[in-house]
């Protein structure tokens, strides 16, 4: 009888008990609870942290056309006020290379936060970077109106997709109608949509999103 129990010691010894792995699949669970609750208040904070900004740029840029009587880039008497800047053709319209000089007038005006430099391909240095990883605000007209987009840097410039199908429809729901081909945000991109539904199932970021200014 001594051996025997002696035996049973020794396997209980060795393994686990159900309790024991009860707990440990509890805290298991506990943990990846907390990751995937980690991400989602993450994500929340960019969307909201995006959505401030595209009204503050949006905001931004209509304070500077009534205050010089000009679109910041197409101006044409730019450098009587930043004699270092350069003039556009003043004809309304910014257009690609106007369009490089955007955010250096609206800073050196003191109508955004941060110092920007003539240029498209550096976020941070050339426009404006959002809390979405990899993505920055992008202002041009696409005609009839002045728009502001959340593209990434590419070899030719700052027109790359920044943002997945899930996070442009979100934006898209609380900004406008949440259908990314109509409304005053829409949305472009090889995946992003189909018929203007958002393909929210692909989670690359393969959408440029775009707001009117208005």
């Amino acid at each position: 009888m001594k051996n025997h129990s002696i035996k049973n010691k020794s396997v209980r010894q060795g393994g686990f008990s159900l309790i024991e792995l009860s707990i440990v699949l509890v805290i298991i669970a506990l943990i990846v609870a907390g990751i995937f609750s980690g991400q989602y208040l993450i994500r929340s904070a960019e969307i909201k942290s995006t959505i401030a900004d595209l009204k503050h740029y949006s905001a931004s840029f209509r304070t500077f056309v009534d205050h010089y009587e000009g679109k910041p880039g197409d101006m044409s008497n730019a450098t009587r006020y930043w004699p270092t800047s350069t003039n556009g053709d003043g004809n309304g319209v910014i257009d690609a290379t106007e369009a490089t000089v955007v955010w250096s007038q609206l800073s050196l005006a003191d109508m955004v936060e941060g110092s920007y430099v003539v240029g498209n391909s550096q976020i941070g240095v050339h426009l404006p970077g959002a809390k979405i990883t990899g993505a920055g605000y992008y202002i041009q007209t696409i005609a009839p109106d002045d728009t502001i987009s959340l593209v990434s840097i590419t070899s030719t410039g700052a027109d790359g997709p920044s943002v997945s199908p899930e996070a442009a429809e979100k934006l898209d729901r609380i900004l406008d109608d949440g259908d990314a081909s109509t409304g005053h945000v829409t949305a472009t991109g090889t995946g992003c949509h189909t018929a203007g539904v958002y393909d929210t199932a692909t989670k690359d970021t393969v959408c440029i999103l775009t707001k009117k200014i208005k």
